[in-house]
């Protein structure tokens, strides 16, 4: 066994390159699909504990449903378009305690500033680690995973202006943190919690005006929809919110969707029938958008296997024909080795001794190979 034991060693330095890319394709033969497939249960395991806690999502007609529910788990608006405050107010008549309208359309330093009622701390657990929640118009609670350095407690942040080119724009807004939330490790810890009339004011629908005694900034007379000697007040938390006006109808103030929690099935259903009848709403059950969305985390899973393993496969069938033909090649060798001693046992024991090094390697691998993938894949396939 020793004299095995040599020779494969000595077959292992005569041709490293070949074996290791032999254990390398049976690596990723074996890592892919198992790492596709830990990536795969464990998003959907956590997309669907998310949607338990969302029984209804509600939002325009001709917004899909997947946008919808994804909206109300990451508060990303996506291209979601906007509904007006009629059927929030449509909603609650069948749900009077169980409707949570969402503004998700403005940031401030790169963080979303999600406009809601002050309910949304108990429906989604939110707790604070210091200071308040946010009572008045242009007062901000940060989440636990926003920069320190810009939205620690009482600091003053801006918001960020459309993106898009608008020669009425509203003008940005200085928005004080009142508080900030504790980790809930969800995606509730990186947006900025404000008030329904904060967002509206960025979108420029509430406005209030300065006193003769406050001074605009040059940036701002700029940007105003008004005429310039009756410049927008620019620090809301200074105000009381007495001193805003809408410019339009209470009905048409846009939110973009709605979390609505039933209290059974019964007004699930009349409220689902209510707003689609009345108001063309689409609605969304979270739970069954999550299993279509597990069939189509699946799906995209195989495609991506078998990209991986068709290729993975040949590599390994293209190498094992070169072990193959190496070892014909070693015939001649093998007989010189016989000549001096070597029983053919010993020979075969050498060979065996060399593919099972390259198993061992490639189990080491695939063991790497799956957890990094698990953690990874999720990208690929969600």
């Amino acid at each position: 066994m020793k004299v095995a034991w040599i020779l494969a060693k000595s077959r292992w330095r005569e041709r490293p390159g070949t074996l290791l890319l032999l254990s390398l394709a049976m690596a990723l033969a074996a890592a892919v699909p198992l790492g596709t497939n830990r990536a795969v249960q464990r998003e959907v395991q956590k997309l669907r504990q998310q949607t338990q806690g969302i029984p209804l999502v509600v939002g325009a007609g001709d917004a899909g449903q997947t946008d919808l529910v994804l909206a109300a788990l990451d508060f990303e608006p996506r291209s979601i378009p906007t509904v007006g405050w009629g059927l929030v107010e449509a909603a609650r008549q069948d749900v009077p305690d169980g409707v949570l309208p969402m503004h998700l359309g403005h940031q401030a330093f790169g963080v979303r500033l999600v406009g809601t009622e002050s309910e949304i701390a108990s429906t989604l657990g939110l707790q604070l680690a210091t200071g308040r929640w946010c009572i008045r118009p242009g007062e901000i609670v940060a989440g636990a995973d926003t920069p320190l350095d810009r939205f620690s407690l009482g600091q003053i942040v801006e918001s960020e202006a459309p993106r898009k080119f608008a020669l009425q724009a509203p003008p940005t807004q200085r928005l004080r943190v009142v508080g900030r939330c504790l980790p809930t490790g969800s995606s509730a810890d990186g947006v900025a919690w404000t008030n329904l009339t904060t967002a509206w004011v960025l979108d420029g629908l509430y406005h209030a005006h300065q006193t003769a005694s406050e001074q605009p900034e040059s940036s701002t007379e700029q940007r105003q929809i008004l005429t310039p000697n009756t410049p927008l007040v620019r620090n809301l938390y200074e105000q009381d919110g007495s001193g805003l006006h809408a410019q339009i109808s209470k009905d048409e103030l846009p939110v973009h969707l709605l979390r609505i929690t039933p209290q059974d099935q019964r007004s699930r259903t009349m409220v689902r029938t209510n707003l689609k009848l009345a108001y063309g709403a689409m609605t969304a059950v979270p739970e069954k958008v999550a299993d279509e969305l597990a069939e189509s985390f699946a799906a995209r899973a195989k495609l991506v296997q078998l990209a991986v393993v068709v290729p993975g496969l040949g590599v390994t069938l293209l190498t094992l024909l070169v072990v193959w033909l190496d070892w014909q090649r070693r015939q001649t060798e093998h007989a010189g080795l016989r000549r001096l001693g070597a029983s053919q046992r010993t020979l075969v024991s050498s060979f065996v001794l060399e593919l099972l090094g390259t198993a061992v390697i490639s189990v080491m691998l695939a063991s790497g190979l799956t957890v990094a993938l698990s953690i990874f894949a999720a990208r690929w396939v969600m």
